[in-house]
């Protein structure tokens, strides 16, 4: 069986005093929703919710599901708002 907690200590090893985030784009109307794209977020979410037990266990900050518009391009720059546990905030701010 697929272990998540291991992977994300193995590729991201969190310490204590980290913060972690984990990020996911939504569906707008230039850019609709499909099965997949529904998918990843529901994977997205359960990351998160390993990330958010690994972080009791080592010390490190967990911070709420983090979203914003799809861009509908790969690799195309973010937008400069996203939506943080329902707060309108700025991406940049957030992530540092």
């Amino acid at each position: 069986m697929f272990d998540t907690a291991k992977l994300l200590t193995d590729v991201f090893d969190p310490q204590p005093g980290e913060r972690a985030v984990v990020m996911v784009d939504l569906p707008t109307s230039a850019v609709p929703d499909n099965p997949q794209w529904q998918q990843r977020r529901a994977m997205a979410a359960e990351w998160r919710g390993v990330l958010e037990q690994l972080g009791r266990q080592r010390g490190f900050e967990v911070l709420p599901l983090l979203t914003f518009p799809a861009t509908g391009g790969n690799n195309a720059d973010l937008p400069a708002r996203g939506t943080l546990d329902g707060q309108n905030v700025e991406l940049l701010t957030t992530l540092l």
